[in-house]
């Protein structure tokens, strides 16, 4: 008696490790490849008019990616990571802000991201001061036309996603136009 019982949980096991398996794979079926943009313009309803790169944030199994929009819109794609190598869409934010703050929880802990563009490359450094909390962090910024950088938060901090957010220029200046509050 006890051979069928243990046989019968065997075979449940089996079978549900199974099906979690196909369900997973099935979820996480966008490759990093040519494919990429037309599962993402599928996704979000919408046409790009760049090449998604695929980042990691730091090493967990989040990957965001800059999306520009042909209505001139841009933003941030973010995706998961299955364990078949394979990706699911979870999220996307777009608009007309030049610069963005929002933050990503992973699998490593929660991030802030900022990300934007920097046309004219005068923008060095982003700093975010959380309104709620004590506490600030700064994201340099590298010389490019746009930019999405990363910083890991403490898990101490409770309200991070109310900040404001100022942009500076090499000699630390405040770039007053770019300034935003989330």
């Amino acid at each position: 008696m006890r051979q069928k019982i243990a046989i019968y949980i065997l075979i449940i096991t089996i079978v549900a490790t199974g099906i979690y398996a196909l369900e997973s794979y099935f979820q996480h079926s966008v490759k990093n490849d040519e494919t990429l943009k037309n599962e993402i313009q599928q996704w979000l309803d919408v046409t790009l008019t760049n090449k998604p790169e695929l980042m990691q944030v730091h090493e967990s199994t989040t990957y965001i990616s800059w999306i520009e929009l042909d209505n001139g819109d841009k933003g941030i794609v973010e995706l998961q990571k299955g364990w078949n190598n394979r990706f699911r869409i979870h999220s996307a934010s777009y608009g007309k802000n030049k610069i963005n703050y929002t933050v990503k929880t992973t699998n490593k802990g929660r991030y802030a991201i900022v990300y934007g563009e920097n046309e004219d490359e005068a923008i060095t450094t982003v700093k975010a001061n959380l309104i709620k909390e004590n506490y600030s962090i700064q994201f340099n910024i590298p010389k490019q036309q746009h930019f999405v950088v990363t910083s890991k938060l403490p898990k101490s901090l409770k309200f991070s996603k109310l900040v404001e957010v100022f942009a500076f220029d090499e000699r630390n200046n405040e770039i007053r136009f770019w300034r935003s509050t989330y």
